[in-house]
């Protein structure tokens, strides 16, 4: 127990505490560029473009972070269109969505067409400014662009192109100037000149100035921001902290700093959600209108998501997301978070645990949280009087918490608090004494506790526990009696003595999970009812390590297993499985709310719509947990809050207060490669005239046929997240899902008109199903083109007409060659003919002479 001065103290601490934490936001910060890096980590200045792109000015180059990539820009003295210069002061971006870019040496114009620059003011041409310095760009209610430069503002005439003077300061140099709603400047300087105010259209200025002996002036004569918070003028001194002057009666109240290095202010803003923020030497702060007070976020050696050291600006972009630049360490990146709050053992936070490792979860009849861990521990958040309570395991204290990790932590009918440990056995906590009792196992009595290893306690309607003894079996406890009645595999018939979870049903069946099999003990019996997994049966449990039992509002039995989720279907006795696409299928836990079911995993948490199947899954990107969480680790309080513990804490959240991402993406193709080399220039000699991003049609030698595409959705909310689909009309039927890859690649494609598509969602599955589009033409080849198959036409018909005209010309020689050798055989057939006739006489007259010799 705390001793009452350290109470005291801490209850004042959080009475002070506690009225700013319903009101400032909680900020939680990360790098989001990781392994990709900045032209230079001293960072000067951010904003966001029309395409919601961002933009960080550092002390050596600018940088565009498009949510993938960062593309830098830096001065090059052989390129008219590169930047100006390196050091960037400022930037703007105007109502007609173009950036402007403030540097040392010089105004430019970010060229998105083109991806470069166009110079307005240099130290070559200085525009008609008498310096170069750029620190502020503003615009006014005429649409004027001003500029600050030295000692002067200007106004760039858009016909003339040339800067012309509009209020000169006596002596100093302007740092920051702002435009009322009356077109009138507000001008801070340094170098002693203060604050002055210039009526325009009076041409009538009026000096703020620092007095030693006058409360009623400001604080401190160098300014370095301002900014229209509220009907004030709120005032960054570099040394006297904030100031502010109300715009009706210019009356002037100074916000004195906590320390001297807190007075150097480096910047204020006004979010998109009304909040004023200012930044200084220690830290970032939140002004709260009701207590008319700034509360402070500071950099925390031991926690990696406090703000980072140094810090220049603070700025919010168009979800919401709050970015940070430093005078050292680049940039920072708090998320427009989910609802889901983080409870660990970080001591920089008031409410913390004694360990990250939370094993149990339970809630005391004064709705203070017992918060269990694995190792030896309770934690009791004690909201009524505002302080931390913490028992732990005493060898010599026979009434302190028992040994081992919290495993099950019970409030019975009665309020009172029963703790099961892993060791420790069953104990529970005696308010009006501060100590706990314990029931441990003895072997010489057989109505002692089966096993000192409890891992579930429940209560039946007559008021009896039934507590799980691991590797035991179940108990059931008369508690007016003391006797444990044991329920075992041998004797009950349980699935096995190895068990986890009890339940009670709205039926009063006795549910147990065990190691293998799920038992039930309907009202009235002393034997179990056991199911298994059966390999061939789909219509039984998905796994026999059971791991969790839950009925829900509509008194459906959900059992979560190592191998899945499964519905006990009462009419069957059997059960239905489930696997929509889980964070894991090694279900931890399961809790039910605004008509969901939420499941842990140690992977992460999911939202399960039992009627449609359809599974929405959380992970830490979405501010939980690393490392998942324990089974059984569950529970929920009468604000409809549901907590789950895991290895690094506790998940705290109302499902009701999640915010999802809304906002459809717009999608941009940002890349653009051909045989595997970027294209990076625009115009003669490349196949694009200005960027990837802004151009609509492409056409490609028949060898440039080798393209690669990259492309982005611009929601920065948790951007890791973004999913895109694919396809190439004219190749592709359907649409190619990559995940969150953001690259597509198509080799050798044939001449012809294709069109290539690309949709994408928001880190919550919410699509562009619109999308990026670009139209591309592949020319043929100069032997495929129409005119040379023209040329091929003529000269094939002609070679046919002539091979014709040949092939007749053969053909007749060759008939009239064959009619003479026709005529040369006929002939000497006839012969022939003759001779034989002649033969024939002769031999017919030698056979008359024979004839008459013989008669």
């Amino acid at each position: 127990m705390l001793k009452k001065g350290i109470i005291l103290f801490i209850f004042l601490t959080f009475i002070l505490w506690l009225p700013l934490s319903g009101q400032v936001p909680i900020m939680r910060f990360t790098d989001p560029l990781k392994d990709k890096s900045l032209s230079s980590d001293i960072t000067t200045s951010i904003t966001q473009d029309s395409s919601g792109f961002i933009w960080v000015g550092t002390i050596d180059g600018l940088n565009c972070f498009n949510g993938d990539k960062i593309n830098q820009y830096k001065y090059n003295i052989n390129d008219s269109t590169s930047l100006v210069n390196n050091t960037i002061n400022t930037m703007f971006v105007d109502r007609s969505g173009r950036l402007w870019v403030g540097t040392m040496l010089g105004v430019c114009i970010y060229n998105k067409n083109y991806d470069n620059f166009i110079t307005i003011a240099s130290e070559k041409d200085f525009a008609g400014l008498g310096s170069t310095q750029i620190t502020s760009i503003n615009q006014n209610k005429n649409g004027d662009i001003l500029i600050s430069a030295g000692n002067s503002i200007y106004s760039f005439n858009k016909t003339s192109r040339l800067f012309e003077l509009v209020f000169k300061v006596p002596a100093g140099n302007i740092n920051k100037f702002i435009i009322d709603e009356n077109n009138n400047l507000w001008i801070g300087t340094s170098d002693e000149e203060g604050l002055i105010y210039y009526n325009v259209s009076e041409d009538k200025e009026t000096a703020f100035l620092y007095s030693e002996t006058d409360k009623n002036t400001i604080s401190n004569n160098n300014i370095r921001d301002l900014d229209i918070f509220e009907n004030r003028i709120w005032i960054a001194t570099y040394g006297g902290g904030i100031n502010a002057i109300d715009l009706k009666t210019f009356e002037i109240k100074r916000y004195p700093p906590p320390d001297q290095y807190a007075g150097y202010i480096t910047s204020t803003y006004v979010d998109n959600k009304n909040n004023l923020w200012t930044c200084d030497h220690t830290g970032l702060k939140i002004y709260d209108k009701e207590n008319d007070y700034f509360f402070g976020y500071y950099p925390l050696e031991a926690d990696d998501q406090s703000i980072k050291s140094s810090i220049v600006e603070i700025y919010q972009d168009r979800q919401g997301n709050y970015w940070t630049i430093h005078a050292s360490g680049g940039i920072g990146l708090r998320t427009t978070p989910k609802g889901f709050l983080k409870y660990d053992k970080n001591p920089n936070n008031y409410w913390h645990t004694s360990s990250n490792n939370t094993t149990a979860i339970e809630f005391d009849a004064k709705g203070n949280w017992w918060i269990g861990n694995g190792f030896n521990g309770i934690d009791i958040f004690d909201w009524n009087y505002g302080y931390i309570r913490t028992y732990n395991d005493d060898p010599s204290n026979p009434f302190s918490l028992g040994q081992g990790g919290i495993l099950d932590i019970f409030k019975d009918k009665n309020g009172t608090m029963w703790i099961g440990t892993n060791i420790g056995g069953l104990q529970y906590y005696n308010e009006n004494e501060d100590r706990f009792y314990s029931y441990l196992n003895d072997p010489e009595n057989l109505n002692s506790i089966a096993s000192n290893d409890i891992r579930s306690i429940v209560q039946d309607k007559e008021g009896n526990l039934w507590v799980v003894a691991h590797g035991k079996g179940i108990d059931q406890f008369n508690i007016d009696e003391g006797i444990f009645h044991h329920y075992t595999n041998a004797k009950n018939k349980l699935a096995n003595d190895w068990a986890f979870q009890a339940l009670f049903d709205s039926e009063e069946n006795l549910w147990v999970a065990t190691a293998w099999g799920l038992s039930k003990l309907h009202e009235g019996s002393d034997t179990f009812e056991s199911f298994y997994n059966l390999p061939s049966d789909t219509n039984s449990i998905s796994h026999n390590q059971v791991n969790f039992l839950f009925e829900d509002s509509k008194k459906q039995l959900w059992i979560g297993t190592s191998g899945g989720l499964n519905k006990y279907i009462p009419e069957t006795n059997n059960f239905i499985r489930y696997n929509p696409g889980f964070t894991s299928n090694n279900i931890s836990a399961i809790q039910e709310s605004e008509g969901f079911i939420w499941i842990s995993t140690p992977k992460g948490i999911s939202r399960f719509n039992s009627e449609t199947e359809e599974v929405y899954n959380f992970d830490e990107k979405d501010g939980l947990l690393e490392g998942g969480y324990h089974a059984r680790s569950v529970a929920r309080n009468g604000e409809n809050n549901i907590f789950f513990g895991g290895i690094e804490g506790l998940t705290v959240f109302n499902p009701g207060e999640i915010i999802f991402n809304t906002k459809i993406p717009d999608v941009f193709i940002t890349g653009l490669q051909v045989y595997y080399e970027p294209v990076n220039t625009y115009g003669k000699g490349s196949v694009l005239n200005k960027q990837i991003t802004y151009t609509d049609k492409l056409t490609l030698k028949h060898n440039q046929n080798v393209l690669s595409f990259e492309f982005i959705s611009n929601n920065l909310v948790n951007f890791e997240k973004n999913m895109y689909k694919y396809k190439l009309e004219g190749l592709d039927k359907d649409w190619i899902d990559i995940g969150n890859e953001n690259k597509a690649t198509y080799s050798h494609l044939q001449p012809g008109k294709y069109t290539f598509k690309v949709i994408a969602s928001n880190n919550d599955n919410v699509w562009n199903e619109t999308g990026a589009s670009l139209q591309i033409r592949i020319l043929n080849p100069w032997y495929l083109k129409w005119w040379f198959k023209i040329i091929i036409g003529i000269i094939t018909i002609s070679t046919i007409f002539l091979m014709y005209h040949l092939r007749t010309a053969s053909l007749q020689k060759r008939n009239k060659w064959l009619a003479l050798k026709v005529d040369e055989r006929t002939q000497k057939l006839f012969t022939k003919n003759e001779l034989l006739k002649k033969r024939t006489n002769e031999l017919n007259s030698t056979n008359k002479m024979l004839e008459i010799r013989h008669n």
